[in-house]
C-alpha cells in the first residue's frame, strides 16, 4: 500500500477519534440533542414506583420496555405523557415535566383494582355504621315486621346477627369505643353493650343503670370498659366489668353542662351562664375551673380532639373550630363543614363541605388549608384512603378516588357504580363498602 494511502487512512481514524470521542464524551455524561431547542443540552431522569409493582410503563404512548419500580434515565428535557398500565387494574396517567439535570419523582402511586361488587346480604339494609377504624361495621335489616342487628367485620367480610329485640328499631344509635372493641347500641328504650369480638357477652345496661335522665354517651378514650354519661350538670362514669357508676364531675347549679368531652385527667365541657355560653377546661381530680373561651351562642358540640387540638362545631353555623388543649389559642375555623375524617398516623384532618374537599397537616404550628378538589354541588361524604395519597368521596351518589398530587392534575378514578347513598373502607384500604339501592355490597379495589 501506498504511504500517502496508509498516512490518508490514519488520518481519517484520526479525524473520527478528534470527532467522536467529545460525543461519546457527551453522550455518557447524559447530554442529549432536543430538537425542539435546537441545542444540546443534560438530560433528566423518571423515577416511578407503584403498589403493585411490574406496571408497565409509556412515555407519550411509547413502551420504554420497563416495569416499576424504575428509573429512567437520559431522558431528553420536556413534558411527558406518563401511563402506567397493568392488566385487571385502572390505567394511571398523568403529564410530568423532565427537567435538564434533575429527577423527577412520582414514587406513591397506587394502580386500582378493577372488579365486581360481591353482595354482602340479600336482604335490604335499613342502617348502617362504620367503626372508627374501619374494622367492624354493625347493620340493620327487616323481616317480618321486625329488624335485625348484624356486626361485619370489614376485613374478612363476614356477619353475625347479635341483636333482635322482636320489633322495629326506632331512632338507632351507636356509639363506638375509639378501638373499635366497644359498642353501645341504642334504640327503642334499650341501652346494649357489645364486646365486639364476644358479642354473645353482650348486655342491657338500663338492666344495671336505669337513670332515665342519662344522654350524652361516650367511650373513655383511654380506657374501653368505662362508659361516660351526663346527668343533668354531672358526669358519670360507668365500669362496664362491675356494672357500677359514680359521679367523677359536676358544675354549679346556677350553669348548665352542654356538652363534654374527657381527655386523661382533664375535662373539656361546654356550659350557659346567664345568656352567655364558654367552653371550659377542668381537672377531674378537683373539678378546678381553670380556663374559658367565649362562644357565640349554646349550639355547640364536641367533635373530638384530633392531635392536639379541640374539636367543636357551631351547629347554627356548620362551623368547626380547631382550638389548642389550653383553650387560649383557635387553631383554625371553616364554615359549611359536612364532615372531617382523621387519619391518626399522619396527622391529617380532612375537611368536607357540600362543594369542598381540603386537608390541615396539623403537625404545622400554623393551619395552612390545602385544597383537594371542588365541585358545584353534591359532594355528600369523603374519607382518607390509608397511604393519605388518595381521598376516596361520594359526589351526585357516585364513589371517586382523587390523587392528591396535582401537578398537571388531579388523577381521578370515578368507579362505574350509580346510585350509592353510603360508602366506606376496611382499615387497609383494600375493599370499599357501598349501599346501592338499599343493598351492601364490597368491591376489591387493591
Amino acid at each position: 500500500m501506498h504511504i500517502n494511502l496508509r498516512r490518508a487512512i490514519a488520518l481519517f481514524f484520526l479525524l473520527i477519534f478528534a470527532i467522536g470521542t467529545p460525543i461519546l464524551l457527551f453522550y455518557a455524561s447524559g447530554y442529549r440533542y432536543n430538537v425542539k431547542k435546537n441545542a444540546v443540552e443534560k438530560t433528566g431522569a423518571l423515577v416511578l414506583e407503584t403498589k403493585p409493582s411490574r406496571a408497565s410503563i409509556l412515555l407519550n404512548n411509547e413502551s420504554v420496555n420497563e416495569n416499576t419500580p424504575a428509573r429512567l434515565k437520559n431522558i431528553i428535557p420536556d413534558k411527558y405523557n406518563v401511563k402506567l398500565e397493568k392488566e385487571g387494574y385502572y390505567t394511571w396517567e398523568k403529564d410530568l415535566e423532565i427537567k435538564s439535570q434533575e429527577a423527577t419523582f412520582a414514587e406513591d402511586i397506587i394502580l386500582f383494582k378493577k372488579a365486581e361488587p360481591e353482595s354482602i346480604i340479600d336482604s335490604e339494609i335499613n342502617w348502617l355504621s362504620f367503626s372508627p377504624t374501619n374494622a367492624f361495621a354493625v347493620f340493620s335489616t327487616s323481616d317480618f315486621d321486625q329488624d335485625y342487628l348484624y356486626l361485619l367485620d370489614l376485613n374478612n367480610q363476614k356477619f353475625n346477627l347479635i341483636y333482635n329485640n322482636n320489633k322495629k328499631f326506632v331512632n338507632p344509635q351507636a356509639i363506638w369505643s375509639h378501638d373499635d372493641l366497644m359498642l353501645y347500641f341504642q334504640s327503642n328504650g334499650d341501652q346494649m353493650i357489645f364486646p365486639i369480638q364476644f358479642p354473645k357477652n353482650s348486655f342491657d345496661l338500663t338492666k344495671f343503670f336505669s337513670v332515665k335522665e342519662a344522654r350524652n354517651y361516650k367511650w373513655n378514650q383511654q380506657n374501653n370498659q368505662n362508659l361516660f354519661a351526663q346527668v343533668d350538670n354531672s358526669i358519670l362514669e360507668l365500669d362496664i366489668t362491675t356494672k357500677k357508676f359514680k359521679n367523677i364531675f359536676s358544675i354549679n347549679p346556677t350553669e348548665k353542662l352542654i356538652d363534654f368531652f374527657i381527655q386523661n385527667d382533664d375535662v373539656y365541657y361546654i356550659f350557659n351562664i346567664g345568656n352567655k355560653t364558654f367552653l371550659g377546661k377542668a381537672t377531674l381530680e378537683d373539678n378546678t375551673l381553670q380556663k374559658t373561651l367565649e362562644l357565640r351562642n349554646d349550639n355547640y358540640h364536641f367533635n373530638g380532639i384530633y392531635n392536639d387540638k379541640i374539636a367543636i362545631f357551631d351547629n347554627k353555623l356548620s362551623t368547626i373550630y380547631l382550638i389548642n388543649q389550653e383553650i387560649d389559642n383557635i387553631y383554625f375555623q371553616k364554615d359549611n363543614i359536612m364532615n372531617l375524617d382523621f387519619h391518626p398516623e399522619k396527622n391529617l384532618l380532612l375537611l368536607q363541605t357540600h362543594q369542598d374537599l381540603s386537608y390541615l397537616d396539623l403537625n404545622e404550628g400554623k393551619a395552612n388549608e390545602r385544597n383537594v378538589t371542588r365541585y358545584s354541588t353534591g359532594l355528600s361524604q369523603a374519607s382518607w384512603h390509608n397511604s393519605t395519597n388518595y381521598v376516596i368521596n361520594l359526589q351526585n351518589k357516585n364513589i371517586n378516588i382523587i390523587e392528591l398530587d396535582d401537578r398537571d392534575h388531579h388523577f381521578t378514578i370515578s368507579l362505574p357504580y350509580e346510585n350509592i347513598t353510603n360508602f366506606n373502607t376496611n382499615n387497609d384500604s383494600e375493599i370499599v363498602y357501598f349501599v346501592q339501592d338499599d343493598y351492601l355490597y364490597s368491591l376489591e379495589i387493591k
